[in-house]
């Protein structure tokens, strides 16, 4: 679980989306005016179909 860092919200998400930061990271001034100007978080309702890539090994 992530807490979003304006809002306090928390979400699960994949640990490939993560940019991990110290445990004791301020949030200034600046820090939320950035987050706030990344845009807004889409959630999925559902997954309706997949592909498998065995070239994308990864």
């Amino acid at each position: 679980m992530v807490a979003h860092v304006l809002t306090g919200e928390e979400y699960e998400v994949h640990s490939s989306r993560l940019k991990h930061y110290c445990a004791d990271f301020g949030t200034t001034a600046e820090i939320r005016e950035h987050v706030a100007a990344q845009g807004i978080v889409l959630g999925v309702r559902a997954i309706v179909g997949h592909r498998y890539d065995p070239a994308a090994k990864g």
